[in-house]
């Protein structure tokens, strides 16, 4: 239950996050797991989530890499909180996103 708590704390920062630079981004959770998706819409199947912005979660992942962020390959940045993990793990993510997406609408 703590992780799955934990998570929905970050999804709910990475939202507003989203929601304040008014990108086309959607998180997705699933329990303790979730993602980022740039996507206008939210992602339904396989086919919205073959539309999705490439370039953009390419860079998000570069950024997130060089900066300490290592989340398994792949350019859907799933990540995973495990009862290793602390707010503060989970909060230093949306950290990160928070610079990248500055980075991105400066």
């Amino acid at each position: 239950q703590a992780t799955i708590a934990r998570n929905a704390a970050l999804i709910a920062e990475l939202d507003s996050i989203i929601d304040g630079a008014g990108l086309p981004a959607h998180t997705v959770q699933f329990g303790a797991k979730g993602c980022v998706t740039w996507a206008e819409e939210p992602i339904r199947n396989y086919r919205d989530y073959k539309a999705t912005d490439f370039d953009l979660a390419f860079a998000q992942w570069i950024h997130g890499i060089n900066r300490g962020i290592l989340l398994p390959p792949g350019l859907d940045e799933q990540w995973l909180i495990s009862v290793m993990h602390e707010e503060r793990d989970a909060m230093r993510y949306a950290e990160v996103f928070a610079s990248f997406v500055d980075d991105l609408t400066a």
